[in-house]
């Protein structure tokens, strides 16, 4: 690894904040990412036949093991990561690769073991993405005390993503690499039922900006954000979370998923870990209803509904828009039909998935008091979205 390594180790620490979502479209707020760092992206491979048999939720948790088991790594949630259903995409020093690497294959391992699902794993460094003619800068998006939101302009982690699903990619992380350092997914919590829309919709929506300038790119997604306040009003009136529809989960049959993750499928482990979280939710159910000011971590557990809300991942641009938000039928099909429009004039090209649900996936780092919610719609979300898109951009290639 050369010389820059130690210099660029705190690059995404370092960069300055915006405030508003609304500021993603200004360049001036984008650095371009070092060129010693690494893009890691991993999905499950046959996601969308594993959702259509009903496992979206599992589709869901392997990406958040991979996510906790590099944050205990790192022992910090401070790093630039995007969630999408499916898999997550990961951005970090280069000489950080071999830990990573080891991280990741025995979270594949886990995978394999105990969701009978095989996760691709991929490492492609920014300097190769560079050398291809492809660009990569981010932006950092507070979203509370607890959360900051990695923003990435460019088209390199699309580019990252297209090399490492080519067959026999060089950049795969083949099945037969052995680990040296097991993964720990302590913080991976889920905890919460599927969550009903407000509004009777939950939209999961993923938009691809087409064009050849980011100045271009910036004037169509500054639209596009307009447009959705334009139908909706302030973020409060799409957001998918409300505090009346969070409802604690007491069922063994989904708690038992996270034992399983935090005992690392130990059976007597994985029985004094469900102990545990059964004490902890009802718990955590006797505060919010008694409004009882008891702690853990650094949670004050009767505000605890209010925590998920404000740190919730439910909108974010990694090169694409994607949102997960509450809609009715009425707003989403005006939505659909200037989008169809925009489509047609070749500006974006876009997937959409609607159910009348989310489900949460939570990342708790309490060493620094980090977290996030991921939210995603129930039934496939984003990677039913991302299906259609797919679909699309086939045709147009064809």
């Amino acid at each position: 690894m050369n010389i820059l390594s130690h210099s660029t180790t705190n690059f995404y620490k370092q960069l300055p904040e915006i405030s508003q979502f609304s500021e993603v479209t200004d360049s001036k707020h984008y650095r371009k990412v070092p060129d010693d760092w690494i893009v890691i992206v991993t999905d499950i491979v046959k996601s969308t036949e594993a959702i259509l048999e009903g496992r979206y939720k599992d589709v869901n948790m392997a990406g958040g093991l991979t996510l906790m088991g590099i944050t205990n790594l790192l022992k910090d949630m401070e790093f630039p990561f995007f969630f999408g259903g499916d898999g997550v995409t990961i951005l970090l020093p280069g000489s950080r690769l071999n830990e990573i690497r080891d991280i990741l294959a025995d979270t594949r391992e886990f995978v394999r073991e105990y969701f009978k699902m095989d996760l691709r794993i991929g490492f492609v460094p920014v300097s190769d993405i560079y050398e291809a003619g492809y660009s990569l800068t981010m932006a950092k998006l507070r979203i509370s005390k607890h959360y900051t939101q990695a923003v990435l302009g460019g088209t390199g982690a699309a580019y990252a993503e297209i090399k490492i699903k080519e067959p026999h990619s060089k950049y795969l992380t083949d099945n037969s690499y052995i680990p040296n350092i097991r993964a720990d997914f302590s913080g991976f919590t889920c905890r919460w039922k599927d969550i009903q829309s407000p509004k009777g919709e939950m939209v999961a929506l993923i938009v691809k900006i087409n064009s050849n300038s980011d100045s271009e790119a910036a004037k169509t997604l500054s639209g596009l954000l307009s447009l959705i306040d334009s139908l909706y009003g302030s973020e409060r009136e799409y957001h998918p979370l409300r505090e009346e529809n969070l409802i604690i989960e007491h069922s063994s049959s989904v708690l038992n998923k996270e034992a399983t993750a935090s005992s690392k499928g130990n059976s007597i482990l994985k029985k004094l870990y469900l102990w545990k979280i059964k004490f902890e939710t009802y718990g955590a159910e006797l505060a919010i209803r008694w409004n009882l000011p008891l702690k853990a971590f650094h949670y004050k557990l009767n505000k605890l509904k209010n925590y998920q809300i404000i740190s919730s991942d439910f909108r974010k641009f990694d090169g694409t828009f994607k949102m997960v938000f509450a809609s009715d039928t009425v707003d989403r099909k005006k939505l659909e039909s200037s989008l169809a429009e925009a489509e047609k004039a070749g500006k974006l090209h876009f997937g959409i998935h609607i159910s009348d649900r989310a489900l949460m996936t939570c990342l708790l780092h309490a060493g620094t008091e980090r977290e996030v919610h991921f939210i995603d719609g129930a039934g496939g979300g984003y990677a039913l979205a991302a299906t259609v898109l797919k679909k699309k951009l086939q045709t147009v290639a064809a």
